[in-house]
């Protein structure tokens, strides 16, 4: 194969690819501003939804990544400017879901019975959103109080995680069938 072949194929995909990053994050925030106004009953699901969103999107983050080391540095810093922008948008629009979606959760009053493991689960979710926001490539994009708000969810998350009921471990011997005699 052409090396001029080679580089117009690596430049088509990533246009793909970018096309599907943009779709991605354009998903993702209408999620978000979907959080404020869903019916109670159906928040859990939304915040599913959005969090599924989010692993396409940092999915295709990871495979243009790849992709860019075969293209020339002015378009591979042209594109890596791009993608860190939409990386910062969908970064903030995921803090601003997940911080309504703990005061939507607390004023309800009512926890599903499996949000416990969730509940752990996107306190992972929050310690990696704040890690990205202290990374060289997000300096000055964010405001300090982002990171205060994913102190604050970490702090409602866990709150919420006392409140959770705990799905019951059947392999645990105290709950096992005594031999019969």
């Amino acid at each position: 194969m052409s090396g001029w072949f080679k580089r117009a194929s690596d430049l088509a995909e990533i246009g793909d690819l970018m096309a599907a990053l943009e779709r991605q994050s354009k998903d993702v925030m209408r999620l978000a501003r979907q959080t404020r106004s869903v019916a109670p009953g159906h928040l859990f699901q939304l915040k599913e939804n959005i969090r599924n969103k989010i692993s396409g999107f940092e999915a295709v983050v990871a495979l243009m990544d790849h992709r860019l080391a075969h293209l020339p540095a002015d378009k591979r810093d042209l594109v890596k400017g791009k993608m860190s922008e939409l990386e910062a948008l969908v970064l903030t629009k995921s803090v601003q879901s997940y911080f309504v979606f703990c005061v939507r959760t607390q004023s309800s009053g009512s926890v599903p019975l499996w949000a416990h493991e969730i509940f752990g689960r996107d306190l992972g979710a929050m310690e990696k959103a704040r890690n990205q926001l202290s990374e060289p490539r997000f300096a000055g994009r964010f405001e300090p109080r982002q990171l205060d708000a994913i102190e604050r969810i970490k702090g409602a998350l866990l709150r919420l995680i006392e409140r959770a009921p705990r799905i019951p471990d059947f392999n645990e011997p105290a709950l096992t069938l005594a031999p019969a005699d």
